[in-house]
């Protein structure tokens, strides 16, 4: 068996892609949309919120925001202006990614930047106006698809949903998840 970078064993699906082919099991997979594990299905509201958000935003004449930007957008419209480090690390992606998505914002007029005075090497960023904007709206979506998904599952079950994931979130937060999934 073949072994990876750390030595372990790698261990192959029963049913790969070319199997699935030959023996008609590819439109079940196919045909499946997500895992009933719970990455499986915490992902499919998490897709549904983010291009849900997307269209919205667009429809509301907000051109050019991805899922990419919303943490981003998010972070630079906290209290103080935050530099490129601080973005990235807080956003969980790299400086260079977080460099590629800030000028795309900035092209668009979401975020500004500007030399840092107590450090001429670092550059503040910061949300312009329209990023204002753009932050609000975005709030407003994700209330107004909340109490849609609320009415479709009854607003009780649906509360009792979100208080959950508050409480999963802050038992994560405690380091309580046993991984590094702390939040940083």
């Amino acid at each position: 068996m073949p072994r990876g970078l750390t030595g372990s064993r790698r261990t192959r699906p029963a049913v790969g892609r070319a199997t699935a082919r030959r023996t008609g099991a590819a439109n079940a997979i196919a045909d499946a949309p997500f895992s009933p594990g719970l990455l499986g299905l915490l992902r499919g509201p998490f897709r549904a919120l983010g291009h849900y958000v997307e269209d919205e935003l667009a429809a509301a004449g907000y051109e050019g925001i991805r899922r990419a930007h919303f943490g981003l957008l998010r972070v630079a419209g906290g209290e103080k202006p935050c530099n490129l480090t601080l973005l990235a690390k807080q956003t969980e992606v790299t400086k260079q990614s977080a460099a590629y998505l800030i000028d795309h914002l900035e092209e668009h007029g979401y975020i500004e930047s500007a030399p840092d005075p107590a450090d001429d090497r670092l550059r503040m960023i910061k949300l312009t106006a329209r990023g204002q904007k753009v932050d609000r709206e975005m709030r407003t979506i994700i209330e107004r698809l909340e109490k849609k998904w609320a009415g479709q599952v009854g607003p009780r079950r649906f509360a009792q949903f979100r208080r959950t994931l508050v409480d999963l979130n802050a038992v994560i937060a405690k380091g309580g998840s046993g991984s590094r999934a702390r939040f940083r």
